[in-house]
């Protein structure tokens, strides 16, 4: 009986062998069928052929249709389950009864930053009896914490508690998180990431990394390194950026030696300091007043594959120009350009500080002359640094030169530009100089205050043209 089972079992099954195997059977059963019935009622050979066909055909849709259906075990792919989880959070409530319209006008204005509209629509689901779910919190905590407002952040994060809709996921923790650390509020963005793991959250490395930001902002070295360890002794790798932050807030208490120490520790420790590293440590050794110690940094930076940027060359040129050492800042940005750095306008109005602060004005000029040789476009502060060192020396029009120059390349001129120009009219006695400093001031839409039209007074009072001055005075 076993035999004849098994033999059942595989002749009626769905494999191909099976039916195949079944297919040959019953064919040579109806051919033996045929050629008994043959002998006594000789039937057309093509008849046959129809008639074994149609009991083959028979047999196998009797046996199709015995066959239970199946249902699809085959599980859904990752990118579906988080499709159907809440990209808010972790545990989402399956029994939110808020409107798929309202869903979508919250969630449109939270990705817009809209706050307002995304608040509001909150609170009318709230005011109408509905249940937010945990996307409607999500949606709202993450676009007050994008937009930097920490408080209505946690004040909605803290709703989302009391309500037992779920918990919020590592994203929106992070954001939150990297709000205070904008916001300078250390003790802040340290609750939140001491917090994550009571909301079942594992802190990740931007967790970590937003709090050292944190502390870097504010200076705090000794918090800044204690969150790194914290970070290593968790079993979380630091990176670059961690190690960076670290750097700046060395930078900003001027403890230039302990930047140093960290630059090389990250570099045993397996992260490749980048120009952003290198940049702080030079930045810090510029704040304790040690060029040669940020220039030695520079060519180190240079000698070990990371290209340096304007910023590694203008933090020693700017502390250079600001100590008076206008001949090192000169030597700087011309090494600059021999590197192959491209300087900036904000490069040069370093330069340009010092010049006017000193009066010189042959050297601003012939700097000014190599600045656009260099293809550098000038910024307003620029001209503004500029025109001071002609008011500085009483040059009329030098000032006047410098302020078509604005016109001419585009560059407006601000209410710092004219009042700067105003000076150089001390002691002019132009008049026709005045009427064309008034026509600069109408053509960059500046209307004169009462200082521009005393200094054309008393040009005019200076040149003895009384009519002139009372022309002035009618105006």
């Amino acid at each position: 009986m076993a035999v004849l089972s098994n033999g059942y079992s595989f002749l009626s099954s769905s494999t191909t062998l099976g039916v195949v195997s079944r297919t040959m059977v019953m064919a040579a059963i109806a051919s033996t069928i045929c050629a008994v019935v043959d002998v006594r009622l000789p039937v057309p050979a093509a008849v046959e052929e129809l008639s074994i066909v149609a009991v083959l055909l028979l047999v196998e849709l009797g046996f199709n249709s015995r066959r239970p259906e199946k249902t699809s075990s085959k599980p859904k792919s990752k990118g579906a389950h988080l499709h159907e989880r809440s990209s808010a959070g972790k545990g989402v409530s399956d029994d939110s009864d808020v409107p798929n319209a309202t869903l979508g006008r919250l969630q449109a204005a939270a990705k817009n930053g809209d706050t307002a509209t995304a608040e509001a629509t909150m609170q009318q689901i709230l005011a109408s009896g509905g249940r937010p779910s945990l996307l409607c919190y999500g949606s709202l905590i993450s676009a007050f914490a994008k937009a930097g407002d920490v408080d209505k952040a946690e004040y909605w994060l803290q709703a989302l508690e009391s309500s037992n809709v779920g918990s919020p996921n590592g994203i929106c923790l992070n954001m939150l998180i990297s709000a205070c650390a904008k916001s300078s509020a250390v003790d802040r963005a340290e609750h939140w990431l001491s917090k994550m793991p009571t909301l079942g959250l594992t802190p990740d490395v931007m967790s970590f990394n937003a709090v050292i930001d944190a502390c870097a902002r504010t200076g705090d070295v000794a918090r800044a390194e204690g969150w790194l360890l914290k970070m290593q002794a968790a079993g979380t790798e630091p990176n670059v950026v961690s190690y960076s932050s670290v750097l700046h807030a060395c930078a900003r208490s001027c403890a230039a030696g302990r930047a140093e120490e960290w630059l090389e520790k990250m570099s045993k420790e397996g992260a490749e300091p980048n120009a952003i590293c290198y940049n702080a440590v030079i930045n810090a050794w510029c704040k304790e007043g040690n060029t040669r110690r940020a220039a030695y940094w520079l060519e180190q930076m240079s000698s070990r594959g990371v290209q340096p940027t304007v910023n590694s060359y203008s933090t020693i040129i700017d502390k250079l120009a600001k100590a008076g050492e206008i001949d090192g800042a000169e030597t700087w940005l011309t090494r600059m350009a021999e590197a192959g750095v491209e300087a900036d306008a904000v490069s040069y109005n370093m330069l340009f500080g010092a010049y006017s602060k000193t009066g010189d004005l042959t050297r601003a000029s012939t700097l000014f002359e190599q600045m656009q040789a260099r293809k550098v476009t000038p910024n307003t502060v620029c001209f503004n640094l500029l025109i001071n060192a002609h008011s500085r020396q009483g040059d009329v029009p030098g000032v006047l030169r410098r302020l078509r120059q604005m016109r001419q390349q585009g560059i407006q001129a601000d209410r710092v530009s004219f009042n700067t120009a105003i000076k150089a009219f001390s002691r002019c006695s132009d008049p026709r100089a005045a009427e064309q400093l008034l026509s600069e001031m109408l053509a960059a839409g500046s209307k004169p205050d009462v200082a521009a039209y005393n200094a054309f007074i008393a040009t005019c009072v200076r040149a003895k043209d009384a009519s002139k001055a009372e022309s002035w005075l009618r105006r």
